[in-house]
């Protein structure tokens, strides 16, 4: 069996959606032929915890742990925010609300000298770590997984280094993510991180990206040997929540995961308020609930029309009692990202809304990448986040078939089954190879 040296950041104990595409990766990979040697940070700044992963993934494999010093504590300090708040966002998405010059400040200083982010600090640490274990030990590809980007500068460096063959894999783009423009950057700073992107690219034997509108764009800034490998799901992750139907007392539409500023579905909740002020029975059996961290303008909108009780907010859960909580709901909620690259965003969500079978309403680019998997495995509908009357039809329509029939039919085709994820390890797969013989 062929060994891969395989790096990430998000691993668990962490949670979140970040981490499922390495998780089953490395779960899965040896059955594709290839041995991973796991490399990971030790205590890393992990925005929340899921101990319920920890098992999931092969126990016997070579792990190697490399020390890691992050600067959210400082930033915590100086913004005088509690010790515990999740921040990881925060020295990387600029909030256009904020007027706390210390908040911009904390930007800034994120954006001009934590390139390419703020794991920068790693690097040094795990190239020099890893390369003696290079020295020692035989490997016949590096795979590493991005973002954090600094991950993907250890893989160029060592590529560079030991001119081993080297798999770059992107679930977002670096100069090409939608918050890079919300970064307060100077000349030299996007200089430099368009110089070491351009380094990563031409360092790289092959490059994954998971849409194929965004293989395009890394094509079109000097990626070469681009593939598309989307996202997946694990049929073993829902198979203890399988026969749980749906509420049958409320129609209950659910969004797992993070809800940022850039996706607040403002028309959308205009929509329900209006719903359940003209229907007392909309109001009684409605529930738009969102599992997870969301933006404060959707927290607002909550706190505002709390009387009408048709919004619920849950802070936080395990990943598996998250996706309890999707399966009893009637329809699930994806939003996508309101920037200039969102055709091509698909969010590692969706693929968990097609395990959990029920009804998916997207809303976004209705012409994107995601929306494309939606209609083609006849998951739901989509609709622009503009679009509020349309989204008022639906809304209606679906709630009346609801009301008549205590479920709302949804006829899945066979094409979701093309999303697993021990498909998907095997076309990573192929390329390791490739690259690994050439």
């Amino acid at each position: 069996m062929k060994k891969v040296l395989f790096i990430t950041y998000y691993f668990p104990p962490c949670g979140g959606i970040s981490i499922i595409r390495p998780l089953k990766l490395i779960k899965y990979l040896r059955s594709v032929g290839w041995e991973p040697v796991l490399v990971t940070p030790k205590d890393a700044h992990y925005p929340t915890i899921d101990k319920g992963l920890i098992n999931d993934f092969p126990q016997d494999i070579e792990r190697i742990e490399v020390p890691i010093w992050e600067p959210y504590s400082l930033y915590k300090k100086f913004t005088a925010r509690p010790k515990d708040e999740n921040v990881m966002n925060a020295l990387v998405v600029k909030d256009e609300k904020s007027k706390r010059w210390k908040d911009r400040l904390s930007v800034f200083i994120r954006s001009n000298f934590f390139i390419p982010d703020a794991r920068k600090f790693w690097v040094k640490k795990a190239v020099n770590q890893l390369s003696e274990y290079l020295e020692n030990n035989h490997v016949d590809a590096i795979f590493t997984e991005g973002p954090p980007h600094s991950v993907t500068l250890i893989g160029a460096r060592l590529k560079e280094k030991f001119n081993i063959p080297w798999l770059s894999d992107y679930q977002d783009p670096w100069t090409q993510i939608d918050y890079y423009k919300e970064l307060i950057l100077t000349p030299w700073a996007d200089k430099y991180h368009h110089k070491l992107e351009k380094f990563c690219f031409d360092q790289a034997d092959a490059t994954v990206i998971v849409s194929k509108a965004w293989k395009k764009d890394l094509e079109d800034i000097g990626a070469h040997n681009v593939h598309t490998i989307p996202w997946g799901f694990d049929p073993n992750d829902f198979s203890e929540i399988e026969n749980i139907e749906a509420n049958s007392s409320k129609f209950v539409i659910t969004h797992l995961g993070l809800a940022g500023h850039d996706r607040v579905p403002n028309e959308l909740m205009e929509a329900v308020v209006e719903l359940a002020k003209e229907s007392e029975e909309f109001k009684e059996k409605f529930q738009l609930q969102f599992i997870g961290q969301i933006d404060k303008e959707i927290l607002d909108c909550f706190e505002e029309n709390k009387p009408l009780g048709v919004f619920k907010h849950i802070p936080q859960l395990s990943r598996n009692e998250a996706l309890k909580h999707g399966k009893e709901s009637s329809v699930l909620l994806l939003l996508l990202n309101k920037a200039d690259n969102a055709s091509g965003r698909i969010p590692g969500k969706l693929f968990e809304y097609l395990a959990l079978d029920r009804n998916i309403l997207l809303l976004g680019n209705k012409k994107g990448n995601s929306a494309e998997i939606v209609l083609e495995t006849n998951m739901g509908t989509c609709f622009e986040y503009n679009e509020k009357e349309e989204t008022k039809k639906y809304l209606k329509e679906a709630f009346n078939t609801w009301t008549q029939e205590r479920k709302l039919p949804l006829d899945r085709n066979e094409k979701y089954k093309n999303y697993t994820s021990e498909k998907l390890v095997g076309d990573f797969g192929r390329i390791l190879d490739e690259i690994s013989q050439s």
